[in-house]
């Protein structure tokens, strides 16, 4: 199975919640007669701040580069879903932009490594440890890491959501820490 056919109904989706969202917006503007009224958008913010920005952006172009024609895939509405599809990219590369510039200003300086969540490198806000591998992480990664093994990510042991244990301790320091801006001592309690 060529990439572009596997890849060819992720774009569908994602071109048909674009689509769906634009006619939202068009029947918003039309059925709306207050001019404080605006539209609301959803999909393209979700999209963007559900999944890491950087890998969000490779992976559309790396999209962008499939030539679809080559897998058997073309024709007249597959074109128009093309232009679609380069254009929500397009939105999704901007509002991207728009949304660094925007906490660039309000950025926290670089976290300590133990509020780092291994698996996402991203900083956890509710910080769990697993029982066997005694390695803390972030409940939503374990969480997502179970959805399709239900295993101990880094020991491969057996592994239920409902043997993690909270670091209520990391979660209180982490929350401290982002209060204060970063500034604050954070040292263990």
């Amino acid at each position: 199975v060529s990439r572009a056919i596997a890849l060819a109904p992720i774009v569908g989706i994602l071109v048909a919640l674009w689509r769906a969202e634009k006619e939202q917006q068009k029947q918003q503007q039309l059925g709306s007669t207050s001019s404080s009224a605006s539209p609301s958008s959803s999909f393209l913010p979700s999209l963007v701040s559900g999944c890491g920005r950087k890998l969000l952006q490779d992976e559309l172009a790396y999209m962008l580069t499939i030539d679809w024609g080559k897998a058997g895939l073309e024709g007249p509405t597959l074109e128009e879903e093309w232009a679609d599809f380069r254009q929500l990219c397009k939105e999704a590369e901007e509002l991207t932009s728009a949304m660094e510039a925007a906490e660039g200003a309000a950025a926290l300086p670089e976290p300590p490594d133990e509020f780092v969540d291994p698996i996402t490198a991203s900083i956890m806000s509710d910080p769990v440890t697993l029982p066997d591998s005694q390695v803390t992480v972030d409940r939503s990664t374990v969480e997502r890491h179970l959805l399709s093994q239900a295993t101990d990510p880094f020991s491969r042991k057996p592994l239920t959501i409902a043997m993690v244990v909270p670091n209520t301790a990391l979660a209180a320091r982490i929350q401290r820490w982002k209060a204060t801006g970063g500034k604050e001592d954070v040292g263990a309690a």
